[in-house]
């Protein structure tokens, strides 16, 4: 599991801790068990990216087509190993690159790019997602809801998680359903002491 941040208001005092977090959090969302039939010898890699404001918004932009930077973006790898190689990803047509965002908010410009999903050495853990969150996001969110950063980061990881593991929030009935699912991931988490404060520190 690699953490990377580009924000440059976030630290992340609980590197470790936060690793055990999110593979509890994969488990809970039923990632591990949708990923099971397919896993190379390697295993499976899961890439989690803290970004700045503008370059979620490039993020945004080129993927989503939509302007500002948003909460979380989640790109799902494992497609191109589960269905035919063409998937239509926000107006942009991606080499089985599954990509789920939710709404815009802010201003940015950037222009970025992920790779199309390639077949590695097997031997070698292959990319089966990518999660990118935006701390800055989260600071304005917490303010208009009354939570903390903190627990808006979590939410934007379960959200993110749960695209990864093929829940979508596209029709009234599959929004609720990952609210839901949601509201129960967290409960799981708070009851295991996992969502405690520690894991991220925004400036």
């Amino acid at each position: 599991m690699t953490l990377t941040k580009s924000s440059r208001r976030l630290t992340l005092p609980g590197r470790k801790r936060l690793r055990d977090l999110l593979r509890r959090l994969a488990s809970l969302a039923g990632w591990p068990s949708l990923l099971a039939h397919s896993e190379p010898t390697g295993g499976w890699e899961l890439q989690v990216e803290f970004a700045g404001p503008r370059r979620m918004a490039g993020w945004n932009r080129a993927f989503l087509n939509h302007a500002g930077a948003t909460d979380v973006l989640a790109f799902d790898y494992t497609a191109a190993a589960r269905t035919p190689p063409q998937w239509e990803t926000g107006g942009k047509a991606g080499c089985g690159l599954r990509v789920a965002g939710c709404g815009p908010e802010g201003e940015a410009e950037d222009k970025f790019q992920i790779p199309n999903f390639k077949f590695p050495d097997p031997a070698e853990p292959a990319l089966a997602g990518v999660l990118i969150v935006c701390p800055a996001v989260a600071a304005k969110a917490c303010r208009r809801y009354g939570t903390t950063p903190e627990d808006e980061l979590l939410l934007y990881l379960v959200h993110g998680m749960l695209h990864l593991a093929g829940e979508d929030d596209l029709n009234p009935r599959a929004k609720r359903r990952m609210r839901r699912r949601e509201a129960q991931i967290l409960a799981a988490l708070r009851a295991e002491n996992l969502a405690a404060a520690g894991f991220f520190r925004l400036a």
